[in-house]
């Protein structure tokens, strides 16, 4: 697509690098889980506890009152939101469905509209949805 804007034609440039970025770790990573190979990520943050963590990102609350920044972790037992005060769980078995658009995963529970996280990049939406739905099986 041509464009007489180039400002535009920059950004468009970037954000499909970045969803390509994010294909290719996807890809890595989908590889990765059929060989049956879960990431570990070593982490010493106290909220992960026991848990085996194996993915870790960046990430907000854009649902709540007061949009909240801070970190996504992915256990083997729980996805975890802490960020300032804030601090969400939602344990696996708790969640129907994983679902996800653009940079946004939204882990959908039986008892409530669920819990949207919106990451910063492409590449850990995109990462976080498919080891959300491994995991929770």
């Amino acid at each position: 697509m041509l464009t007489s804007d180039p400002s535009l034609a920059d950004t468009d440039v970037e954000v499909e690098q970045e969803m390509l970025e994010g294909l290719d770790r996807l890809l890595a990573l989908t590889d990765a889980l059929k060989a049956g190979e879960l990431p570990q990520i070593q982490t010493s943050h106290r909220v992960v506890g026991a848990d085996v963590c194996h993915f870790s990102a960046p990430a907000s609350l854009p649902d709540d009152q007061v949009p909240s920044s801070g970190r996504v972790l992915l256990t083997s037992a729980r996805a975890i939101f802490v960020g300032g005060a804030m601090l969400t769980t939602v344990a696996w078995h708790a969640v129907r469905e994983v679902a996800s658009t653009d940079r946004d995963v939204l882990f959908i529970r039986s008892s409530d509209d669920g819990v949207r996280f919106r990451f910063n990049t492409f590449a850990d939406a995109m990462t976080a949805a498919a080891l959300a739905r491994r995991l929770k099986r």
